[in-house]
């Protein structure tokens, strides 16, 4: 996440690795083609497979709605206009306050725009009252279909990319260590943890600390308890490590749905 570009938060002015940002573009919505801001980086990464998650869920927020012949094609679109804020879960609740310094703090993405022909456009565009409970669902669930995927290719073909362990000790000899997720029954009051371990693992002489992600916390119940129910890693073990290079890009959503909720 460090090695991504610098960009610019339009509404704070701060300057941080992209990683650490959320994306947002305009797309018109598909029955009235008016301007919508959606978040821009959480579509699926790969077509999956029809998944049934049992238990109560949020609406479906996966419906992307696609360009209108009403709207400029300059401005709506896969190269529509992006602006970016903090991927913090409190600036965009703030955005729907009934007051406060960023009260519709999304009005500052307009006068990051360049796009020819996109005043009209940006002016009337629509901000979700929910965005910040919209972008934490679609990341959770992003999370979500990647560990059902690595779990997937792990029991199908043998791999390591997620090693269930009891001890410490059974890590050693491991490389291109991740994190740690847990999938105990997490914590008491519902809030989302983040740790790091108080001893540092030993590998071949050098100290290492990786993250630790209590997976009921961080991903809800709900997808904490598919998992568990639909990984057969997840079903024999609490503990497992996630690892391995094709897993670095979920790595960073970890982090960053940590960031976000914090």
């Amino acid at each position: 996440m460090l090695a991504t570009p610098n960009r610019g938060c339009s509404v704070t002015k701060v300057r941080l690795p992209r990683g650490f940002l959320q994306s947002f573009e305009l797309v018109a919505h598909p029955e009235t083609g008016d301007p919508w801001w959606v978040p821009s980086d959480l579509s699926p990464a790969r077509p999956a497979a029809p998944t049934r998650v049992t238990g109560p869920m949020p609406p479906s927020v996966d419906t992307a709605p696609v360009a209108s012949s009403d709207v400029p094609p300059a401005v709506i679109g896969a190269r529509g206009p992006t602006a970016y804020a903090l991927a913090s879960m409190t600036l965009l609740r703030l955005f729907s306050g009934a007051s406060g310094k960023y009260r519709k703090g999304y009005k500052s993405f307009y006068r990051s725009s360049s796009s020819p022909g996109s005043a009209a456009v940006l002016n009337n565009a629509v901000w979700r009252a929910d965005m910040d409970a919209h972008v934490l669902e679609l990341t959770r669930r992003r999370v979500f279909e990647d560990l059902l995927h690595f779990s997937s290719l792990c029991e199908e073909g043998k791999r390591q990319y997620l090693v269930p362990f009891t001890t410490c000790d059974q890590l050693e000899g491991l490389h291109q260590r991740g994190c740690v997720l847990l999938a105990g029954s997490g914590s008491a009051n519902g809030e989302n943890k983040f740790e790091r371990p108080n001893s540092k693992t030993r590998t071949g002489g050098r100290s290492t600390e990786i993250p630790i992600y209590a997976l009921r916390d961080l991903l809800g119940c709900v997808y904490a308890e598919n998992l568990c129910t639909k990984s057969p890693v997840f079903q024999t073990s609490q503990s497992v490590l996630l690892r391995g290079q094709r897993t670095v890009k979920l790595q960073e959503r970890l982090w960053k749905l940590y960031g976000y909720c914090s």
